[in-house]
């Protein structure tokens, strides 16, 4: 795989789920996403941000959808846009990744998480920050738990298509699943994650 000269610092890559396809994340002036597909060795596309009156320089974070049609990027501050990208480099959306009113303890985005089975489900989280979001009737709707005001969340993770955990500085994690709240636990005395289908008692961490 050729990767052309740059001037630029590559800071992130990633691996579609298909592994067809790799996108390396180049920030600068004006940061890019070039998209490589694994089985001719090339560059495919190159996506940027289209917004001039967007003042950031970087792409903190990038991933693919489940599908591997779609590309999720967030922008650094201080605007931390998201956009969704098509493969064929058209900007299908795009919107403040904290939010049109974001909460006042927000100070920025720590990660973003794709839903490993629909394409249309997303999770964003960072200080302050917690949200689920999907594209509905064509736009990006909200829903489930939100209140991340005390939280400082610096990770997430999908364990099921319904359920995430995420972590947090002061070392707890959250359980949540369809939007709520299932359990609140301390890292460093957690010995066991269970996880059942169907039934009242949904997940099991032992402590």
């Amino acid at each position: 795989m050729k990767v052309p000269e740059s001037q630029k610092i590559v800071t992130s890559l990633a691996l579609a789920p298909n592994r067809k396809f790799v996108a390396v994340v180049e920030n600068g002036v004006k940061p890019t996403i070039s998209v490589f597909n694994l089985e001719t060795k090339y560059r495919v596309i190159i996506l940027g941000n289209p917004l001039t009156s967007c003042t950031s320089s970087s792409f903190e974070f990038v991933s693919f959808t489940c599908d591997s049609e779609k590309i999720v990027a967030v922008t650094g501050p201080p605007e931390w846009l998201m956009f969704y990208y098509e493969l064929s480099g058209r900007v299908h959306s795009y919107i403040p990744a904290m939010g049109e009113s974001p909460p006042s303890a927000a100070t920025g985005v720590t990660q973003i998480a794709c839903n490993p089975s629909d394409p249309t489900i997303l999770c964003i989280v960072g200080f302050g920050l917690f949200r689920f979001i999907s594209w509905t009737n064509g736009q990006w709707v909200q829903y489930g738990f939100n209140s991340a005001d005390k939280l400082e969340i610096t990770g997430v993770c999908w364990v099921t298509d319904e359920l995430v955990i995420v972590g947090t500085r002061c070392g707890r994690l959250i359980a949540v699943e369809y939007g709520d709240v299932r359990g609140v636990y301390r890292a460093n005395t957690v010995t066991e994650i269970h996880l059942e289908k169907g039934g009242a008692q949904r997940i099991e961490i032992t402590s």
